[in-house]
């Protein structure tokens, strides 16, 4: 991975390193992982004897210090005249969540599922494929997740939302949708519903701005305080945009968590929007936050372990 999270609470981290052979000659050699006293690595080292063997991938487990303070360390990996710097982000995050069964409706971003798992939160979470939402028992599940823009190019799993809107209106359930495109929510001659209630219509509108200020509208809202209270600094040092594809018309029924706009235009307030359905949740989530898990912004992993865990109430 390019980077690894170290969330609080959790200890451990694991990853692999991939070596791959680009010569006629055999590479050979120890690949080492190293870090500050602080850390501990039981396996360290691995011998690497590439001849006929294209690559090879090696694990490795980190034991981190349990006291420590959020910010960035770094493992150095060698092997031969080759290193690299693999940072590690410590984030301030609750992670109450840790139980959750999470099903992912996956894009083809990875970087949702690389913040979930081994290297990231920890978290226990599967690849819902088509065939998964048309059949499978989804009650097994906390929280299922629809990745950006995962419904392009997926007509059979908008087909088969109903059944998606279906999960959400169970106990203890929570259905969460990140920004698809508007194209993709209403496909032309398609009669998809990707919501529980109408309207509910996506729009092209989003905020260019990163540094945007943001004006949290219900701050004890579940979303905003459970199990993370969502500080102002939570939201600073963003990149490149707040939100894309606002839902632009939706039913009272929904509830605006956040306001924010670009200077000069209307405030947008659909882009975290949050429904109860049945005795379940509905999140629509319409902010730039993959921008921000690709960085490991502590802010945003902190919001996004808010939108995984849902209310026990």
């Amino acid at each position: 991975p390019r980077m690894l999270l170290l969330p609080q609470g959790r200890d451990t981290v694991e990853f692999s390193v991939g070596v791959q052979r680009n010569s006629q000659l055999p590479v050979e050699g120890q690949l080492r992982v190293s870090a500050s006293a602080d850390y501990a690595i039981p396996k360290d080292r691995h011998d690497v004897f590439l001849r006929e063997q294209r690559a090879e991938l090696i694990g490795f487990k980190v034991e981190a210090p349990r006291e420590r303070r959020a910010g960035v360390d770094v493992l150095s990996i060698r092997l031969g005249a080759t290193s690299v710097a693999l940072p590690v982000h410590k984030v301030d995050v609750n992670l109450s969540a840790k139980k959750l069964r999470i099903g992912v409706l996956r894009s083809r971003d990875d970087t949702l599922a690389n913040v979930l798992g081994v290297g990231g939160l920890g978290l226990s979470w599967s690849e819902l494929t088509d065939a998964d939402i048309a059949a499978a028992d989804l009650s097994q599940f906390d929280t299922i997740v629809v990745d950006i823009r995962a419904l392009r190019d997926r007509p059979a799993a908008r087909n088969g939302f109903s059944r998606l809107l279906a999960f959400a209106k169970g106990a203890g359930h929570r259905l969460v949708v990140f920004y698809q495109k508007n194209v993709e929510f209403h496909p032309a001659g398609e009669a998809f519903r990707g919501a529980p209630f109408e309207p509910f219509h996506v729009g092209k509108s989003r905020v260019t701005r990163a540094d945007a200020p943001v004006e949290v509208l219900l701050p004890d809202h579940v979303l905003m305080s459970q199990p993370n209270i969502i500080r102002a600094r939570d939201w600073d040092g963003w990149v490149q945009e707040r939100a894309v594809y606002v839902p632009e018309v939706y039913s009272d029924e929904y509830e605006e968590i956040l306001r924010f706009g670009d200077p000069g235009l209307d405030k947008e307030q659909g882009a975290l929007l949050y429904a109860r359905t049945g005795d379940g949740e509905y999140v629509y989530c319409a902010l730039a936050l993959w921008r921000q898990l690709k960085i490991l912004h502590e802010g945003s992993v902190r919001i996004l372990v808010n939108l995984l865990t849902p209310s026990r109430t």
